[in-house]
């Protein structure tokens, strides 16, 4: 009889390393800005946790993985457009890493603009909320790894 033993890492299941938390996110209220502001957050959760933050290895990469990065986001533009058949959103976020075991406040900015049907507006948003996420937290984690 074989048995085969198989190892996954999943992006959801990070490997041990600094704690990363969003502090502010930040939404015009004329944009349905609590809402937004929520799908926004959970993006950027999600996407924190499957990032390696930390750079190299040994007692100093260690140190840094019981560190704590305090990140906040704003967004900057949420735009809609609509021609004949198609609803294009565009949407533009910065964000930065607030304090951090390096006092590292370099900003990053992310920006998509996708279209689709006009009556998947809120399934639209959505996709293009996590996409810019997904920018923003691999741009942060470079940031936090110099």
């Amino acid at each position: 009889m074989l048995v085969f033993a198989f190892s996954i890492m999943t992006p959801g299941i990070a490997a041990a390393g600094p704690k990363v938390k969003w502090t502010k996110i930040d939404v015009r209220p004329g944009d349905d800005g609590s809402r937004v502001a929520r799908i926004l957050k959970r993006e950027l959760e999600r996407a924190s946790r499957g990032e390696d933050w930390t750079k190299g290895s040994g007692k100093s990469a260690k140190r840094r993985k019981s560190s704590t990065y305090s990140l906040s986001a704003k967004v900057t533009q949420l735009a809609w457009e609509k021609d004949d058949d198609v609803l294009r959103v565009s949407v533009t976020v910065v964000a930065r890493i607030d304090d951090g075991p390096r006092g590292k406040r370099q900003h990053v900015r992310s920006h998509i603009r996708i279209g689709g049907h006009p009556k998947r507006r809120r399934k639209l948003e959505k996709q293009a909320l996590h996409i810019v996420a997904r920018g923003i937290v691999t741009r942060l984690a470079e940031v936090a790894r110099r």
